[in-house]
């Protein structure tokens, strides 16, 4: 894509530069008929950003109800949605409702639950947006006692792209918290609560199409955010 589509309606939106990027991207390809397939990683590096820079856009402008997330057999795509006339606050960006760029002051409802895009009529398409929340809600339930051994966002982002990779790639999830704990004992343990090499060894794996995660032997047992009620 040699440029990207600026529509009219992205003026009225607060956005970082990135987010503003991504959106336009999504909306370019939405309006030539196309997908948008591309990667975290392949906009990471369109952009000239770190993974986990897109990976914090994506989620805020998904919060907003500006993206839709989808997948199907061949894995995850993006979908620009058209904001919802009316000045709605929860996605023109008042800071008193989403919070500032950095996601601080927000209304913790909103920023937790999907934001409605489309009109009542459409049955439909309000039923889909129905599932997604209460999916989301399950899921939120299910993930409450799990524990991490670092409490660090950068651990946290790094575990959370290993379980959409694995489910994009080879159509795997937990199926109980308890099966994900374990998991998360097992990478502490081979890292010798090394967190730096833990987030390494994660990428490593992503990036080489691995099944499983294999931390280098030359863990020096960091302690840089580590949960000391592990």
């Amino acid at each position: 894509m040699k440029y990207l589509q600026l529509p009219d309606h992205v003026l009225k939106l607060d956005m970082t530069v990135l987010e503003l990027k991504i959106y336009c991207d999504a909306w370019t390809m939405r309006e030539s008929g196309n997908s948008y397939w591309k990667s975290n990683d392949t906009i990471a590096q369109a952009f000239g950003v770190e993974r986990r820079s897109v990976v914090r856009a994506i989620s805020r402008l998904e919060s907003r109800g500006l993206l839709l997330r989808r997948t199907n057999d061949k894995g995850r795509y993006l979908e620009a949605l058209m904001p919802k006339e009316g000045g709605d606050p929860t996605v023109m960006g008042d800071p008193a409702v989403m919070g500032d760029r950095n996601g601080q002051g927000g209304d913790r409802a909103v920023m937790g639950g999907v934001t409605e895009m489309v009109s009542g009529g459409d049955s439909a398409v309000t039923q889909i947006e129905n599932k997604r929340e209460v999916r989301r809600e399950k899921k939120n339930r299910e993930s409450a006692s799990l524990v991490l051994p670092w409490e660090s966002d950068a651990f946290r982002m790094a575990w959370k792209e290993w379980i959409e990779y694995k489910q994009a790639q080879f159509k795997f999830k937990y199926k109980t918290t308890k099966s994900e704990q374990i998991a998360l004992h097992k990478l502490h343990r081979d890292t010798h609560g090394d967190e730096r090499n833990a987030i390494e060894a994660i990428a490593s794996s992503i990036a080489n199409g691995y099944r499983g995660i294999f931390p280098s032997n030359k863990s020096k047992g960091g302690q840089a955010g580590r949960n000391l009620n592990w």
